[in-house]
């Protein structure tokens, strides 16, 4: 029996809520880069605090999409907009999950 190889490049989409250069971010740019040829690899994270993440995101060919998640706060103010935006963040999260189409979500 001959297997049959596949040529599809695996689709990873890294769903992180927290786009500060830190610990996670610099593992998924590791992991990314390490993988370069045989996956494409797209990173969702929040808008805020995106820059130097896309940056190095796009140093290594990694696809980056920022997301409207509102990270949960304290104080009243905080846990307001939480609550308030909560349904329309997921709504635009699902969008780019269909949009990306990928076959593995690492949250």
């Amino acid at each position: 029996m001959v297997r049959s190889r596949i040529t599809k490049k695996l689709k990873i989409l890294h769903l992180i809520e927290d786009s500060r250069i830190a610990g996670p971010q610099l593992r998924i740019i590791k992991i990314a880069k390490a993988l370069t040829g045989e996956t494409e690899t797209t990173v969702c994270s929040p808008e805020q605090n995106s820059i130097q993440l896309s940056g190095m995101l796009e140093n290594v060919g990694v696809n980056f999409i920022p997301n409207k998640l509102i990270p949960l706060t304290r104080g009243f103010t905080g846990i307001f907009l939480y609550i308030i935006l909560f349904l329309p963040s997921i709504m635009h999260l699902k969008s780019i999950i269909n949009k990306v189409n990928p076959d593995i979500i690492h949250c």
